[in-house]
C-alpha cells in the first residue's frame, strides 16, 4: 500500500524528548548534536524538540513540523546542501549512504 505524503522516516523511529541547551545542542545516547542556525529561528535553546534515533543509525532533530538537521550515528551533522538532488526535492528522509558528508566513492 503506497504511504502517499506521510514521512514514514518519522514514524519508524526510536523517539526522544530533549531540551535544547543554551548553546543550540541536544544530547541524546551520549551524543551530542548541535542544531545549526535556522532561516526562520536563530536559537531553539531552551525548547522542546523531539530526537529521531532511525534504524539505519542516523539521528535527525524535530521541533513540531520542522525537521531541523540530520546527523551521522556519529553525531557529526550532515550538511542539508549534499542532500538536494533532481530527484530529492525534500529534505523530509535522509540522504542515501553514498551522498553523506565526508564520503568520497567517486574520487
Amino acid at each position: 500500500m503506497p504511504s502517499g505524503n506521510v514521512d514514514l522516516g518519522a514514524i519508524f523511529c526510536v523517539q526522544h524528548e530533549r531540551t535544547v541547551a543554551s548553546d543550540n545542542t541536544v544530547t541524546v545516547g551520549g551524543l551530542l548534536l548541535q542544531i545549526a542556525p535556522q532561516s526562520s529561528r536563530w536559537s531553539y535553546a531552551k525548547c522542546r524538540v523531539k530526537v529521531c534515533e532511525h534504524l539505519d543509525g542516523r539521528w535527525s532533530v524535530r521541533y513540531g513540523p520542522h525537521l531541523l538537521g540530520w546527523y551521522r550515528a556519529d553525531g557529526q551533522h550532515l550538511d542539508a546542501k549534499l542532500k538536494l538532488t533532481p530527484d530529492r526535492k525534500d529534505f523530509s528522509s535522509p540522504p542515501p549512504r553514498g551522498e553523506e558528508m565526508g564520503d568520497n566513492n567517486n574520487q
